[in-house]
């Protein structure tokens, strides 16, 4: 069952963890991160998925809301730090400690995004290849980049090979803009990776609107519905 993205999400929101793992074994972090998504899967959030780098060890969850939800509330009903009242991102890092640190974790709307098949939504499966692109801004400059991100998925998503979706999504705070893509295989989405003439000419247009940018080529391992390692249901 794939986690689904709606590309125009006027009551839905989503967040996104960037975790470096600590752990020897990124598996055990992926492990519990599964665990989490269906225990909060069950408590208000409506999907979620979690992405690991193919040539690192960072790993991403992501998990998409009802706008409105109070996730200080969720994460408080979570037995180990109920009684800690931290906020949101404090209670979801000692969820995860000591497997991982969060090195950022935002509130993102989705405005824009295209399929092959035309439907209206992004679909992201376990064994999906992702490529991630984030781009920090300037607060008086996100709209201009939102824009600008809009006009270049019209100009190369037919013409991109390989490419099944690709959605794009501006921060809450003002000063972010990710494009997530969907790839058939890894083959297509490396070669768009390193096309080193493409994204001169992609980097040259926004260039006046990037503060700084990082890109990185995951893996799904997880997806709304998958069941969670053997041997934490058995735990």
């Amino acid at each position: 069952m794939p986690t689904v993205i709606p590309f125009f999400t006027g009551n839905k929101t989503t967040c996104f963890y960037t975790l470096k793992p600590c752990c020897p074994n990124v598996d055990d972090l992926v492990d519990l991160l599964v665990c989490i998504s269906s225990w909060f899967e069950n408590s208000g959030c409506l999907q979620s998925f979690i992405l690991k780098s193919m040539h690192g060890n960072m790993v991403i969850w992501g998990a998409v809301w009802t706008t409105g939800s109070d996730l200080e509330k969720v994460l408080n009903l979570v037995p180990s730090i109920v009684k800690s009242r931290l906020p949101p991102v404090e209670a979801f890092g000692k969820m995860i400690s000591p497997l991982a640190n969060i090195l950022m974790a935002n509130w993102y709307d989705t405005y824009c995004g295209e399929t092959k098949c035309g439907l209206p939504a992004a679909k992201i499966s376990r064994g999906d290849v992702v490529t991630i692109r984030l781009i920090m801004t300037e607060p008086e400059k996100q709209a201009s980049l939102s824009y600008a991100f809009l006009a270049l998925l019209k100009s190369f998503f037919l013409k991109t090979k390989g490419l099944s979706s690709y959605t794009c999504f501006k921060s809450q705070d003002g000063d972010k803009v990710v494009g997530l893509g969907v790839w058939d295989d890894a083959g297509p989405a490396y070669a768009w990776v390193f096309n080193s003439d493409h994204h001169s000419k992609i980097n040259a247009y926004l260039e006046a609107l990037i503060v700084d940018t990082k890109y990185d080529i995951m893996e799904v391992v997880y997806a709304t519905g998958d069941e969670p390692p053997l041997l934490l249901q058995i735990r």
